[in-house]
């Protein structure tokens, strides 16, 4: 079944482990949950929902998601988030050496997501859900948790509050990091605008960071997105296009 879910193999005696492999210090989290996810599955074929979702910015580089859900397995999903590079342009620079070329940022992250169920029944939020992301370029491996709640305003109008923590293990020469972010935001379902007000903060960086961003629903499944982020060192701002297919 693992084989199936994902490129990866995994085998306890190490023999045939990936290129990036995931850290020693989460095994006591993802051995447990491995575990319950396995044993909860049914053993008739589940149906899968897949969606793809492409963002493009202003600088001709985009972000491409492509995901599948398991129904009825713990709300199981996985994907792959795609980071796509600006096409290069030849400019002649006639201090370098040849040939000119621009560098190529683009990258792919392989995570997985799965639902905690009982979570309203324990705590302050009625969802949670425990992630793992891969990132085989940078060689780096996370693990996070992820809790929201959600309240109807009205009949057109809800609020969400949501609350994330996750631990970091790159190459020795970065180590471990922590990161957290949380957030409010406000949807108003007839119109499709949604406004949202977050705060993140890090290992590398004690202090907390604000964010502002509005999402406008246009035509079928296309999304326009304004943020204004504070990065700690100036104020970034950006609009940003695309749009969500699910079927």
């Amino acid at each position: 079944m693992l084989r199936a879910l994902a490129p990866w193999r995994c085998r306890i005696d190490g023999d045939d482990m990936p290129q990036t492999r995931l850290p020693r210090a989460f095994a006591p989290v993802c051995v447990p949950l491995l575990l319950v996810a396995v044993g909860s599955a049914p053993a008739a074929a589940q149906e899968v929902s897949t969606r793809v979702s492409r963002t493009t910015n202003a600088d001709g580089s985009a972000s491409v998601t492509a995901a599948g859900a398991l129904d009825g397995w713990s709300a199981a999903e996985f994907g792959v988030d795609l980071s796509v590079a600006a096409a290069p342009v030849t400019v002649v620079q006639p201090r370098s050496d040849l040939p000119w070329k621009a560098t190529d940022s683009s990258g792919a992250v392989a995570w997985a997501k799965v639902a905690m169920p009982g979570v309203s029944n324990l705590l302050f939020w009625d969802k949670g859900a425990v992630d793992v992301r891969l990132d085989p370029l940078q060689d780096k491996s996370q693990l996070g948790t992820s809790f929201s709640r959600e309240w109807d305003l009205g009949s057109h109008i809800s609020a969400q509050v949501s609350d994330s923590y996750a631990v970091t293990v790159a190459p020795t020469s970065s180590g471990e990091g922590w990161s957290s972010d949380k957030s409010l935001s406000l949807n108003m379902h007839e119109t499709g605008t949604r406004l949202s007000l977050g705060t993140s903060v890090a290992s590398d960086r004690h202090t907390w960071l604000p964010s502002l961003s509005a999402q406008q629903n246009l035509i079928g499944p296309l999304v326009l997105t304004t943020t204004v982020a504070d990065t700690g060192t100036e104020i970034n701002r950006s609009i940003t296009a695309g749009f969500h297919s699910t079927w």
